[in-house]
């Protein structure tokens, strides 16, 4: 038989769009992949593989001839590994059939979105050895010479220092996908989402409307805290302390139980709790000081730790979090709890997603574990929870408990609500310990202990709730009225007037070319490198209710297009005779791009 016989070939070199195209309404990666007859046995057992380290649905194929619908799985694979690591490509592919050859093997052109062009060739890459190693050696993907799950796992670590920064930022990314409000990365982590009028900034949770000065408030609890204090708003005692001895001093002055904190670090960084000596302050302030040398000594307030998610004046979430730990059946030992809870889906995603287990047997979690009576050999009753870490901060990452729609008092929520806007912040975290939820803070031992300008919602919000919140970021409308010109240089380039009177007939208020971008009639911009550029340019002023960008024929095939949806798109055509633009050699390749960004292509 011969060995090459069910194999696929890759592209040697790909094509990296900028903009969107082919249906892709990001960044575009196109390449060429060869492929005989399908080994199904070799592709059934990637498919269960993918299967089981995704832990993602396929999406529907549209493709029905040959091998397409293979080619199609492998394209999405690639897709999702990325994501996994929160690497923002989302949606499906392109292929078409370009050419078959006399052994019966076809090549197909492929374009697939991409963020990091590595990430996206190694992870088509590794798909596509797996297969191919089957195909010839008929190994099991977890044999002793083929392990796939630790090749695994090594190209998934090292996709991680690609993946887009601020935990939150992937999920708002995904939540425009989904609402289909055009984005693209335009500061290393900070994206622009709409267009014209409907324009927005986003990094994480901080937005365009995001007072710098609240930001830097909360940067330093100190700060914070002063700012709620002159509000009326209760906060904890505390002192700054240069040295392990003002602490024991200070700690003397406060009384125990105390708190060590870092003034200028959060998600519980170097933060220890409820000290109860000199010897545990002391000890406490040298390990905080390894995270910052701006400490804080401040009073332990009893009571459970909440976080107040406040976005545009309202509070969309509380919840509490337990310090990370394993509940007990009665059955099991502390350890074997850690080793069935560590084998969960979520626990497993976990680890794919960073490569770290936080549920093990520690010095910490041994610490914990004998503070309450108990080893690792301990077994606990049927629905005791076991703490296996001090602190119960977002960092340690335990479990929590939704409160959102639970019985918390209008006060507490109130007082939430009022902590962000005296800080001027439009998204905000509020921490805030209290023993009863259910009890007003005027009533009881309650304090703001922190508040986060950039507060980390991802695992306490849903996809819809994601959608939600960026909905009303935009308002509602992210997209203003957008045409495309393109033309050939070769065959007609159109005239300043010309570009004009089509702006005017469109009802536009705003057009670019690579000469530069125009508003209400009024040059706003020197040139540009290419009409592109200036595109994105264009699309990027909140005075423009519709505008339309011109552009070559051969800039688009290298560029793509600087949005992904057109109201029109036209092709300029100055001479009399009628071209075919599906058909014409020399529009037809543009046109193939381009048609599944508008529904309205034509020639002018």
């Amino acid at each position: 038989m011969d060995s090459d016989q069910g194999q696929i070939k890759l592209s040697s070199q790909y094509h990296a769009i900028p903009g969107a195209a082919y249906g892709i309404s990001q960044s575009v990666l196109s390449g060429e992949i060869t492929i005989n007859k399908v080994n199904k046995s070799a592709f059934s057992q990637v498919k269960a593989f993918m299967a089981e380290v995704l832990e993602e649905p396929l999406f529907d194929c549209p493709y029905e001839n040959r091998n397409q619908p293979f080619v199609f799985h492998i394209l999405h694979w690639s897709t999702l590994m990325q994501q996994q690591q929160e690497i923002p490509v989302f949606g499906n592919s392109y292929l078409r059939e370009i050419r078959k050859s006399d052994n019966g093997s076809i090549t197909l052109f492929v374009a697939m979105p991409y963020s990091n062009i590595k990430c996206s060739v190694q992870s088509l890459v590794w798909i596509v050895n797996q297969y191919n190693h089957l195909t010839r050696q008929q190994e099991p993907l977890l044999s002793g010479n083929n392990n796939a799950a630790q090749s695994f796992m090594i190209l998934q670590h090292s996709f991680r220092k690609y993946s887009v920064k601020g935990v939150n930022t992937f999920f708002f990314l995904e939540a425009a996908k989904k609402l289909n409000i055009p984005f693209f990365e335009a500061l290393p982590g900070t994206f622009r989402l709409g267009t014209g009028k409907y324009l927005r900034y986003i990094q994480s949770t901080l937005t365009d409307s995001t007072s710098f000065f609240g930001v830097k408030a909360c940067q330093n609890k100190k700060q914070t805290a002063t700012l709620l204090r002159q509000a009326g708003l209760p906060t904890p005692k505390h002192k700054q302390v240069r040295n392990a001895e003002q602490a024991v001093k200070a700690a003397e002055m406060l009384g125990y139980p105390l708190v060590i904190k870092p003034a200028d670090r959060d998600r519980g960084q170097g933060v220890y709790i409820n000290l109860q000596d000199s010897t545990t302050v002391t000890e406490a302030f040298n390990a905080a000081r390894k995270h910052s040398p701006n400490i804080l000594l401040e009073k332990h307030q009893q009571g459970n730790r909440y976080r107040f998610t406040v976005f545009n004046g309202r509070v969309i979430s509380v919840f509490f979090r337990l310090a990370a730990g394993v509940t007990g059946d009665g059955i099991n030992t502390v350890e074997e709890l850690i080793n069935i809870e560590c084998q969960s889906p979520h626990l497993r995603q976990h680890f794919r997603r960073t490569g770290k287990e936080f549920l093990i047997l520690d010095k910490e979690a041994l610490s914990v574990l004998a503070d309450s009576g108990l080893t690792e050999k301990s077994i606990p009753d049927k629905g005791q929870y076991v703490a296996l870490r001090k602190n119960s901060n977002i960092s340690t990452e335990g479990p929590f408990i939704d409160f959102s729609n639970k019985n918390v008092h209008p006060d507490n929520i109130n007082l939430a609500i009022r902590a962000a806007r005296v800080l001027s912040l439009d998204f905000a975290g509020v921490d805030f310990i209290t023993q009863r939820i259910d009890k007003s803070w005027l009533e009881t031992e309650s304090i703001i202990c922190e508040v986060n300008a950039k507060p980390q919602i991802a695992d306490t919000i849903t996809p819809e709730q994601y959608q939600g919140i960026l909905s009303e970021l935009m308002k509602g409308k992210w997209r203003i009225k957008a045409h495309l010109l393109i033309f050939h240089p070769e065959i007609s380039r159109p005239s300043f007037q010309e570009i004009t009177q089509i702006t005017q007939d469109l009802q536009c208020n705003a057009f670019s070319t690579a000469d530069g971008v125009w508003v209400n009639s009024t040059q706003v911009t020197g040139s540009f490198k290419n009409s592109f550029e200036a595109a994105r340019a264009l699309f990027s002023y909140e005075e423009i209710d519709a505008g339309i960008a011109v552009m070559s024929t051969a800039e688009v095939l290298r560029f793509g297009l600087p949005i992904d949806h057109y109201n029109s798109i036209r092709f300029f055509q100055s001479k009399i005779e009628y071209v075919d633009i599906k058909e014409n050699m020399t529009f037809k390749s543009t046109y193939e791009l381009l048609e599944k960004h508008s529904s309205n292509v034509s020639l002018l």
